[in-house]
């Protein structure tokens, strides 16, 4: 997922954020309006951390964001599995088994 996707989203990962930087005001994250530079700059500014460390919290973020946006996990009740299931076009990985409507693994 590139940046241009997080900015249109960017109400979505707002609350993302707001959950792992809990510091950031919601006027904070409204100003920063998806602004990459902006992010980084406001996190550096109120947890009083280097760049390269705000770059690789923000990369962390965005990932497990992208992972929340194209697959769905829930525990089978009877079995006390996990069973995931990603869209078609994000099969890979632990997605090996495919189904009719994208692809499945248990976890």
């Amino acid at each position: 997922m590139n940046w241009d996707q997080i900015k249109g989203k960017w109400t979505q990962f707002k609350g993302k954020a707001k959950e792992q930087w809990g510091d950031l005001t919601d006027d904070d994250l409204d100003r920063i309006e998806g602004n990459r530079d902006q992010l980084l700059g406001r996190i550096q500014e109120r947890y009083g951390i280097a760049k390269e460390e705000a770059e690789r919290q923000v990369d962390n973020l965005v990932q497990k964001h992208q992972l929340s946006l194209w697959m769905q996990c829930r525990l089978l009740p009877t079995t006390g599995v996990k069973l995931c299931v990603a869209r078609a076009d994000w099969c890979g990985g632990l997605f090996r088994q495919r189904g009719p409507r994208g692809c499945f693994s248990h976890i």
